[in-house]
């Protein structure tokens, strides 16, 4: 991920912060003993895996540039607040 701009990391870290608050908002309507809750928490974990690189790389990236941008806590509240 290091050869992303911050441009392109700020728009796949919205992407995957909307994807993951779907799934979540989809885990908490399903049965918590399914088979496709089970699936989908699975999924969680991994895109939550996959979130803590995207913070690496995009604070690293922020840190190193001169360009104002949002910071990764203000990325989060965009997407809490819909």
């Amino acid at each position: 991920m290091a050869n992303l701009s911050l441009e392109a990391l700020q728009r796949v870290t919205l992407a995957a912060l909307r994807e993951r608050a779907a799934l979540e908002h989809t885990l908490q309507q399903m049965d918590p003993e399914s088979d496709d809750a089970h699936e989908l928490g699975d999924e969680l974990v991994q895109m939550i895996k996959v979130e803590g690189e995207l913070y690496d790389a995009y604070t690293e990236a922020l840190a190193a540039s001169d360009v104002a941008f949002p910071s990764w806590d203000d990325l989060v509240e965009a997407v809490e607040a819909g």
